[in-house]
């Protein structure tokens, strides 16, 4: 398995289509949500690579 940047420009259409049809759910790859103003202790974690701070979704609403 490969990690780094991904080229969203190349799938970003296909992969909305799959969500929308309800043939694929990415809900599965995120490990934390939180709101946005708890970003610089996510970073933290993220940066200390430590288990279960792998992908983390900052919601915007606060919720």
């Amino acid at each position: 398995m490969g990690t780094g940047q991904v080229n969203v420009k190349a799938y970003k259409r296909q992969l909305c289509g799959l969500i929308e049809q309800g043939k694929s759910k990415p809900s599965w790859i995120v490990f934390q949500e939180l709101s946005l103003d708890q970003a610089p202790q996510a970073d933290q974690h993220f940066g200390h690579r430590e288990d279960g701070w792998t992908k983390v979704l900052l919601q915007l609403d606060g919720s």
